[in-house]
């Protein structure tokens, strides 16, 4: 790292430090947030997998495995609900609508409209061999109108700019329910957890299942019910391990982390191996996934065992807080590199994925990191998020 991303690093953390109140609380969270936030990059690198099966055999075990890469997005939303409870709602305090809003719209939207900027050229260009010039900018126009505003859940995300940005349209609807939803939730006791973790799952998957079967239109926001069940489970799981904070010792909990861990891989290949049979069935994998990817959240930030240790490394917490951008980038770079005719090759994938992951390492520094501490900075908003807090939150 250059001495220009340790500066910006180092100030981006430090211009919003928490009160001093708070600041036990986000010392408990930070040895457990390194973990998940370069999982986030792994989660984030399937999804571009997903969306760029070059040279893949289709229906081989591969092939099986990267279909699922979508599922990364069902993942993203636990995390988000998980790490945006442990910052908020652990000191029992309400939360500062505000504060909470500003702070959620400094970190996602610099970068979201720059990357729907970067891919309306190339929406126009696929649009004028459908309909002609004039009448593609006009369709485009509409579309970035309604992204502006994080409306393109209620479009098909192929039809969109930017197709992969539906997600943060869900993420919006998370964000202004979670100062009175995330609140609520974290009440709970253990045994009312215990009932209600389980009725999230078969929620979000039970109405993923019924939607589609009724309706032919497939937008995402049919599946907005399930896709905030599964934020409210990752509230769930954080509040589950603050009750259990103090039951049983080390040994025992890592224990139990590696149980899960293990379960979860199981649970996770069973899919993996199932999938052409899930699909026959319309069955939406990533709804299923629900308890894996709680079980991972929980096995890698209750204890320190080998995996988060492992996932600790300062260089991967890196690529985890510059996964956002990996997600958001890839797809104007490969609608690129299709237009560049370097896009469906083999040889050329390296080039590819490289450059996504560059673009998106540079962004975190030199746009996300210092754009978000100049708006909270304008807005005069003081945030309990540290930027890895505020980078594993998406």
């Amino acid at each position: 790292m250059t001495k220009a991303m340790v500066y910006v690093w180092y100030t981006s953390n430090m211009a919003n430090p928490p009160a001093p109140a708070l600041a036990p609380a986000m010392q408990l969270l930070r040895p457990k947030i390194h973990a998940l936030t370069s999982v986030r990059f792994f989660a984030a690198l399937y999804v571009v997998l997903f969306h760029t099966r070059w040279g893949v055999t289709p229906g081989s075990l591969t092939d099986r495995f990267l279909s699922l890469g979508d599922s990364s997005v069902a993942f993203f939303f636990l995390l988000s609900g998980y790490i945006l409870a442990f910052v908020y709602l652990r000191d029992g305090k309400p939360v500062h609508v505000r504060n909470f809003y500003v702070a959620r719209f400094a970190r996602i939207y610099p970068l979201y409209l720059v990357t729907l900027l970067a891919d309306f050229p190339f929406a126009v260009s696929y649009r004028t061999a459908q309909y002609g010039l004039l009448h593609a900018i006009e369709r485009v126009s509409v579309l970035f109108a309604a992204s502006l505003f994080m409306m393109q859940m209620w479009i098909q995300a192929s039809a969109g700019i930017n197709g992969a940005a539906w997600t943060l349209g869900v993420e919006f609807v998370f964000y202004l329910s979670f100062p009175f939803l995330g609140v609520w939730l974290w009440t709970l006791n253990k045994r009312e957890i215990a009932f209600a973790a389980p009725a999230l799952c078969v929620c979000s998957f039970v109405m993923s299942w019924i939607v589609p079967k009724n309706r032919s239109y497939g937008a995402p926001g049919l599946d907005l019910i399930s896709y905030i069940a599964l934020f409210a489970l990752g509230v769930l799981v954080a509040r589950w391990q603050s009750r259990s904070a103090r039951d049983g010792s080390d040994s025992k909990l890592n224990q139990k982390a590696w149980w899960a861990l293990v379960i979860a891989w199981l649970g996770f290949a069973v899919v993996v191996a199932t999938t052409p049979w899930l699909a026959g069935l319309n069955i939406r994998p990533e709804f299923l996934l629900a308890l894996v990817f709680a079980a991972w959240i929980w096995a890698l930030s209750a204890a320190q065992i080998l995996p988060a240790r492992l996932l600790s490394a300062p260089w991967i917490v890196i690529l985890g807080e510059a996964s956002f951008g990996l997600y958001l980038v890839h797809v104007p770079v490969l609608h690129l590199f299709k237009a560049l005719h370097l896009a469906g090759s083999v040889w050329n994938y390296p080039l590819y994925l490289g450059t996504c992951i560059g673009l998106s390492v540079l962004s975190f520094y030199y746009l996300e990191a210092p754009a978000r501490s100049f708006i909270l900075k304008r807005l005069h908003t003081r945030t309990k998020e540290t930027l890895e807090a505020s980078s594993a939150a998406q």
